[in-house]
This record gives structure tokens, sequence and C-alpha cells, in this order.
């Protein structure tokens, strides 16, 4: 009978490993740092770093030198969105810029998220210059 319950114990250790996942979003950014376009990568596990590391290398495969990474989980499943926005900065020069955004809950607090994550890499964009939703998808 413990052979059963140690069997059955190695058997659940496997699936709930087994049904980790984590993602990540990456950018690639022209010489003066607007967003040129993104990439979502999601793998099995629980290493978010890997993902956004694979995130990255699709951009790079594509030909984009400037890249980087500004949103990443380990949620097995749940929501996100990406936002872009079109504002002026500093030195009156148009900017375009993407946030990313994950979330558990709901698309709206996804949607929060990408707001919030949009602020912190774009800067000098404020929340009254306006964003649109690019893509909106459960996970």
């Amino acid at each position: 009978m413990k052979k059963i319950s140690f069997f059955t114990f190695i058997l659940s250790i496997f699936f709930v490993f087994s049904l980790q996942a984590s993602a990540a979003f990456a950018e690639a950014l022209n010489k003066t740092g607007d967003s040129l376009t993104w990439t979502l990568y999601s793998e099995n596990g629980k290493n978010a770093s890997r993902a956004a590391r694979k995130a990255i290398a699709q951009l790079k495969k594509d030909g984009y030198k400037k890249v980087r990474t500004t949103a990443k989980t380990k949620l097995e499943h749940g929501h996100y969105v990406v936002v872009f926005s079109a504002y002026w900065g500093k030195k009156g020069v148009l900017k375009k810029s993407f946030g990313f955004g994950f979330s558990a809950k709901s698309m709206d607090d996804a949607k929060k998220k990408a707001v919030k994550n949009l602020k912190k890499h774009a800067k000098g964009w404020k929340k009254s210059e306006g964003f649109v939703v690019k893509k909106q998808a459960d996970f």
C-alpha cells in the first residue's frame, strides 16, 4: 500500500510542475527609443527570465538589434493586454511606445497594468495623451 501512495505522490508532483508556465513580452526599439514591434513568448515551467531571454532572441532572429523585455510573468493562465501610444516627447518629437500587462484577475486589471507599464517605460508619456488597446487575449 505504501508503494501506491508513494507512486501517487510522485505522479501528483509531476503534474503540478508540468502545469506551470511562464511568459514574457519583448519589444524592438529604433535608435531614438521608439517601439517598432513586440513579441510574446510563453513556455512550460516557472522560469520567467528564460521566457524573457527567448522573447528577446525571437526579435533578434528577425533582425532587430535593440531589444528589451518589459513584462514577464509566472502565471499559469490569465489575461494579457498590449497598449500603444503615439505622443509628443519632451523635445517636441513624436514618440511611439507599447505597454504590456498580465493579470490572473481580469482583462481590465491586465489593461491597468499595461498602462502602468507604458508609463514606466515611455519617458514623458502622460495618461492624458491617450492610448489604444492593440491586443488583448487569454492565455
